[in-house]
C-alpha cells in the first residue's frame, strides 16, 4: 500500500523519477518544513500550514496534458506569492503561467473594458504580476480580467477553457473557513489545485 502511494505521487510529476517522496499514511511527518515541500492531500484545511496539492481527480499532473499553470490574482500580497511560486513552477515544468483577476463592475466607469473596472490595489498587484511574468519568460499575454459576480465559479470556468493542468491559490491571513482557496475546493474544482501554506499574521 505504501508502495502504490509513492508511486501514485511520483506519476504526478513530469521527472517523477527525481521527486523526493517522503510517504506518511498519517499526517505531516515530524520535521517536514512547511515552505520546502508539498503535501498531498485532500484536506485542505487541516494542513493549513503547509502547501497543499489537492489531486482534483486527476491522476497525473503535467503527463498527459501539459497546459499553462493559472493563477488568480486578487488585491493582497500574497497574490505576488503565489505568482512567484506559479512562475517557478512554470520554469521547473516548462509551461507557461496565466494569470487572472475577476472584479465587479465599477458603476461610474463607462468602458466595457473589463480592465477598466479593476480597483487600484488590484491593479497594482496585476502589474507587477506581469512584470514578474515576463521577466521570467513563462508569460505570453497580460492578466485576464472578467467582471463576474462568482469569483469561485469564476476561476474553475476559466481554469477549464483555458486546459490549465494546476491552479495556483494562496490562502492569505484568513483564520476561518471560506477564503477563496478553500471554496474552490470545496466546489471540488476538476483541475489539481496547489494552495500554499496560510501566512503568518
Amino acid at each position: 500500500m505504501i508502495y502504490s502511494v509513492r508511486e501514485a505521487v511520483r506519476g504526478s510529476f513530469q521527472h517523477h523519477e527525481k521527486a523526493n517522496v517522503t510517504v506518511s499514511l498519517t499526517g505531516v511527518p515530524i520535521g517536514l518544513r512547511p515552505e520546502k515541500n508539498i503535501f498531498v492531500s485532500c484536506d485542505t484545511e487541516t494542513y493549513s500550514g503547509h502547501h497543499i496539492l489537492s489531486p482534483g481527480g486527476e491522476g497525473r499532473v503535467f503527463r498527459a496534458n501539459k497546459g499553462p499553470i493559472l493563477v488568480p490574482l486578487g488585491d493582497g500580497d500574497s497574490s505576488i506569492v503565489a505568482a512567484a511560486r506559479g512562475i517557478a513552477l512554470a520554469q521547473t515544468l516548462g509551461t507557461e503561467v496565466i494569470f487572472w483577476h475577476t472584479t465587479w463592475k465599477n458603476v461610474h466607469e463607462k468602458s466595457a473594458d473589463p480592465r477598466k473596472h479593476v480597483y487600484p490595489t488590484a491593479e497594482a498587484i496585476l502589474s507587477e504580476a506581469e512584470q514578474m511574468g515576463r521577466a521570467a519568460n513563462v508569460t505570453r499575454e497580460a492578466c485576464r480580467v472578467e467582471c463576474a459576480e462568482t469569483v469561485v465559479e469564476s476561476i474553475i470556468r476559466v481554469a477549464l477553457r483555458s486546459g490549465t493542468s494546476l491552479v495556483v491559490m494562496p490562502r492569505g491571513k484568513r483564520k476561518k473557513y471560506g477564503a477563496y482557496a478553500d471554496r474552490v475546493r470545496a466546489r471540488n474544482c476538476p483541475v489539481p489545485l496547489l494552495i500554499l501554506a496560510r501566512e503568518k499574521s
